[in-house]
């Protein structure tokens, strides 16, 4: 085998190389974005969880507020306190109101943890894209790269 046979041959392997290089970045690159297609399925659907979680809890502390109101309630009355006015109309209805409070303030603790989970979602979807843009670009390298080398092979040959 001449030498221009022997570089003609290396630098087909190389383009080869080249070529298998890509292949197999590409296929990483398309793993890594079905990771972060998996992970942001699990933050939507902890987001769902965490929503579901929260109107259950709320309505919790609802009944527990009712309760509380009722026990109050029936404390007064039994003291011979007339509820239909006055202060202790009042002491029942900030009671209720203060509960409501707290029902709403943890209906926006949860609104916010299912937020930042919708956030790690799309985090996780804009990496799924990264990953598989730069499968993309790693594939057009590598088929430049393996003409280059090729372009080279027939240059040094001839």
């Amino acid at each position: 085998m001449g030498s221009a046979a022997f570089i003609g041959s290396a630098l087909g392997l190389s383009a080869l190389g080249n070529l298998t290089g890509a292949a197999s970045a590409r296929q990483a690159a398309r793993f890594n974005a079905q990771v972060a297609e998996n992970n942001a399925e699990l933050a939507r659907r902890q987001a769902e969880d965490t929503r579901q979680r929260g109107r259950i809890e709320e309505q919790r502390l609802r009944v527990q507020n009712a309760r509380f109101r009722g026990r109050q309630a029936a404390a007064l009355a039994a003291g011979g306190v007339d509820l239909s006015s006055g202060s202790p109309l009042q002491v029942l209805g900030d009671s209720a109101a203060l509960g409501e409070l707290d029902a709403l303030q943890l209906r926006a603790e949860v609104e916010r943890d299912a937020f930042r989970q919708r956030l790690r979602r799309s985090d996780f979807l804009n990496e799924a894209e990264l990953s598989r843009a730069r499968g993309r670009s790693a594939l057009s390298q590598g088929v430049f790269r393996a003409g280059g080398s090729l372009l080279t092979a027939g240059g040094r040959v001839l």
